[in-house]
């Protein structure tokens, strides 16, 4: 595969399987820390075409929020692929951060905290750890 062109594989859904979230006492003139912990899983169908990419996400501290999630890809028959195995590693959990990033800021702007906004963060470096 030429590492120049797209991998080959198709993005089909997201959606998130658990949201949990528990606020503890917090001084509200401050801002938040936080520190944040991802786990990824992945799960391949028998025929190495589709993956299933769970990745579990905690933001605690003041707060414990847990979120977990699955993204559905599949290898596109009719395009060069990227080996699935390799995608899983790092592409897929990096195409399913924006959507976690998204939900923690959603979910903390419906409480009484200040706005959590997450910077981007490189994940192959966060996963290594």
């Amino acid at each position: 595969m030429d590492k120049t062109k797209e991998p080959g594989i198709i993005f089909e859904n997201i959606y998130f399987t658990n949201i949990l979230y528990d606020q503890k006492d917090f001084n509200y003139g401050n801002e938040l820390n936080i520190e944040l912990i991802l786990n990824t899983k992945a799960t391949f169908t028998n025929d190495n075409k589709q993956l299933t990419m769970e990745i579990d996400c905690s933001v605690f501290r003041e707060i414990d929020l847990k979120l977990k999630c699955s993204a559905l890809f599949r290898v596109d028959e009719n395009a060069e692929n990227m080996d699935i195995t390799d995608f899983a590693k790092t592409n897929a959990p990096a195409i399913v951060f924006p959507y976690i990033r998204e939900a923690i800021s959603s979910i903390i702007g419906r409480t009484m905290l200040p706005p959590l906004y997450l910077p981007p963060i490189n994940i192959v470096n966060l996963l290594q750890k």
